[in-house]
This record gives C-alpha cells, structure tokens and sequence, in this order.
C-alpha cells in the first residue's frame, strides 16, 4: 500500500528538507494508514531540535505545545501539526512520561532507547537505517540478485560480477518514487559533505575547508594536500587529469588568511551591511510558493489519474480512437504546463530558502564573534 500525504504534511517535510533536516511520519497516522483507516492526526519527527523547528517555520504560527519533550505545534490552514525532536528518553515513574529527555539527531539510537526491535529483532544502527531508505521495494520495485554466492558458498554483494534485474511495480508501494529518491539525495548530499566514498570502507580526512572551495577554472572542489612539504589545496579535476584543468595548487595559508579577512569585514559590518540585507531578503520570502507547489502535486495526480481513466474507457471501446487521442493531447499538455509552472517554482523558491537559512546563519555567527 501507499501512504498519501496530506498537502500540509507534505508542506512541513518538504520545509525541514530544503533545511538539511530529515523529517519522517511517526504514530497513530502510520497505523491507521497502514490499516486502511484515516488518520485523524499526523505527527512527525525530526533531527532538528527545537529552536531549529522555530527558525525553519519563523513564517508560520507556531507554539509550544510540548518543548520539553521536545515538541513544536505548527498551525496551518487551522490544522495544528506536532513535529517532535529525536529523543533518548529516560526513566517513566509515572508509566506514562519520561522524567528526562534527551535530544538526538539520530533516528537509530531514538528507535533503540524506546526499545523498538528491527525486522530481525535486532537493534536499530545507522546501516540499519540506511538500508531501509536505500531499498527500493518500498516503492513497489524490486532490485534482484543485489548478492550472489561463490563456488565456496560465501555470498558477497554483486558489484557488476552478476547480471542484475529490475523490474517496476512488481508489487504494491508503501511510499511513492519521488519520496524515495527525495530521502536518497539527501543521503548522497550528506555521504559527499563528509567526504565518504561509495562502495569503499575509507573515510577522506575532514579539514575546515574539505569541500567548500571551488575551482573558478572548472567547478571541481579543491583537495588539501602536502606538496614540497607544504600544505596547498589542488583542484581535484587537475589532480585526476591536468589536461582538462591547469588550474595550480594554492598555499593553505594563504587561503585561511582570505578567510579570516573576509570574516573580520562581516563581523565589522554586520549591523550596517549583513542584517539590513538579511531582514530585505526574509521579507521578500513568499511560504505561498510552497503551498503553490503542493497544489500542483495534487492537479498533477489527478491528471494521471484521469488518464488512467481514458486508457480504461479505450480499451473498452466505449470512446472512439479519435476522442481518445484529443483526451489524453489535452492532459499530456496540461501535465506539461503544471510540472513547467512546478519546476520554475521550486527552483526560485529553494535558492530563496537556501539563501535566508546561510544569510541567518552568518548573522548568529557574526553576532557571536562580535
């Protein structure tokens, strides 16, 4: 089966996404969804804690219903919407609350303090975790032969020895493709942010500037390394082929030296410079395009419902060939239209978002060093 979101739901996940957080439906909504009931209430939880919450919903009402435990309401459209911080709770006197809380940004160690055993009986870890968002027979496909066993019976994950088969919609989904390739680019986002290769057990080492320093010349990030017993930073595209980037190393110092320059001249004006431009951009913010998106969402099921529909009426022979080529002309154009108007959205509205959220962290951080 396949849970749907409520637009507003969706709103709230998508917003702690855009905000390098992840966000997951928990409780009584899960149950009732998975029994074929409606839920009543949707409650969601997150690595954000709760200041974190505020700031990424300083647009909309919210309130605290429970900050102790962890829990911001958010209002929307009149509906009151709980979303929760990872939480190590402590011990229940009462069997009821926890008479201590703390707050984590991991989902494994949350699931194994509150004792909740794996599909084995296991207990939750971040492998475990990242095996549930990288399988893709949540979505309804299924991935065969992803292991294989020798001719000595050890079985090892197939990295290109064994032909592989996909096949789609094999059987019913849970989440839709488009949550889960969502949940998966945030999971390569933050592999690529640390530095972590794929399919490979060692770690790049994690230096202040590790991936934050573009090449002007081809794009690539730059890589700290010792050259003439000198520590410089090399642009990675020149290291793997000069031929396609001749852009030299360049001395680490004098790069930190940039740096702290840069940042001694926003603390110094951060009053007349950094905040007036901080507050004219989080005016000019709009929640409504988000909403816009969610909308566009909803058109956009219909549409492929309805389509749906015509293929079925087809087959049947109750439209004539030429009716069922205007109709489904007809939504194909407006399913372009909707997801052209979508596209155009959600690029202005996340480099907006993406904007504000570094602009105010520069601002408490300059506030900080002042």
């Amino acid at each position: 089966m396949k849970i749907v979101l409520p637009k507003n739901v969706k709103l709230i996940i998508d917003i702690l996404n855009k905000n390098n957080f992840e966000a997951f439906i928990v409780g009584g909504c899960v149950r009732d969804s998975i029994i074929r009931l409606t839920p009543h209430d949707w409650d969601i939880c997150t690595n954000a804690k709760p200041e974190e919450i505020k700031k990424c919903f300083e647009f909309f009402n919210t309130f605290d219903s429970g900050i102790k435990h962890g829990t911001i309401s958010i209002v929307i459209d009149g509906e009151v919407y709980e979303v929760t911080t990872y939480r190590i709770d402590g011990t229940y006197s009462d069997n009821r609350r926890p008479d201590s809380v703390t707050f984590t940004s991991d989902i494994a160690k949350d699931l194994a303090t509150k004792g909740v055993p794996t599909k084995k009986g296991g207990k939750w870890t971040g492998h475990t975790v990242n095996g549930i968002i990288r399988n893709e027979k949540y979505t309804g496909d299924c991935l065969f032969q992803k292991t294989y066993t020798d001719s000595s019976y050890k079985r090892h994950t197939n990295l290109g020895e064994m032909d592989q088969y996909y096949v789609e919609n094999h059987h019913e989904a849970i989440i839709s493709k488009e949550e889960y390739e969502a949940a998966n680019a945030v999971v390569d986002r933050r592999r690529k942010e640390k530095g972590i290769e794929l399919e490979s057990k060692k770690y790049n080492n994690r230096y202040p500037l590790s991936g934050r320093v573009i090449c002007g010349n081809c794009g690539g990030t730059y890589k700290r390394k010792t050259y003439n017993r000198k520590v410089v930073l090399a642009c990675t595209t020149h290291i793997e082929d000069k031929e396609k980037c001749d852009m030299k190393y360049i001395d680490l110092s004098d790069v930190e030296c940039a740096f702290a320059t840069m940042i001694n001249k926003l603390i110094f004006g951060r009053n007349r410079v950094l905040k007036p431009f901080y507050e004219s951009i989080r005016d000019n913010n709009k929640t409504d395009a988000f909403l816009r998106i969610h909308e566009i969402d909803e058109q956009l099921e219909l549409i492929a419902e309805r389509k749906q529909n015509v293929k079925g009426l087809y087959a049947q022979g109750i439209i004539e060939p030429a009716m069922y080529a205007k109709g489904m002309n007809d939504l194909t154009a407006e399913m372009d239209r909707l997801t052209s108007e979508k596209d155009s959205i959600s690029y202005g509205a996340k480099a907006d978002l993406t904007l504000i959220e570094e602009t105010r962290e520069l601002l408490d951080y300059t506030k900080g060093a002042a």
